[in-house]
């Protein structure tokens, strides 16, 4: 199990195109966890947000990540939402014990999955786990 601080997230400063802490976009908040709370370094783009395959083993960028149904989303570990509104990717941000984690112009915010989908609406929510760094 893992013990993770919250609050130095909820402290970040919404920046589009932001990539270093505090000063964030929602794509910045998912690399800047990922690297400081887990050791996995991910893309600079938003390439795992490209995946478009139900059930699929994805390479992308040397990280390999798994589609995971929202039923199957485990407390005892960390996933990245995918936010899509008319087949684009528009939003994303980390779960963590079934709930988002996640920045925008509106504040950063660690919100139940319900009310991610409520506040986004309009939108898709797919999830992807990383299963193993340095695939070739």
């Amino acid at each position: 199990m893992y013990q993770i601080d919250l609050t130095r997230y909820l402290r970040i400063k919404y920046k589009f195109g932001g990539r270093d802490y505090p000063n964030l976009d929602c794509f910045g908040l998912v690399m800047c966890f990922y690297r400081d709370e887990l050791g996995i370094t991910l893309p600079l783009d938003k390439s795992i947000c490209d995946a478009t395959s139900e059930n699929e083993n994805l390479v992308k960028k040397k990280i390999k990540y798994r589609q995971v149904k929202e039923q199957e989303l485990c407390d005892n570990k960390m996933y990245i939402a995918c936010f899509y509104g008319g087949g684009k990717f528009r939003h994303c941000g980390v779960v963590i014990d079934r709930k988002i984690l996640h920045t925008s112009q509106n504040g950063t915010a660690y919100k139940s999955i319900s009310d991610c989908r409520l506040r986004f609406n309009a939108w898709e929510i797919k999830y992807y786990e990383v299963v193993s760094e340095g695939c070739s």
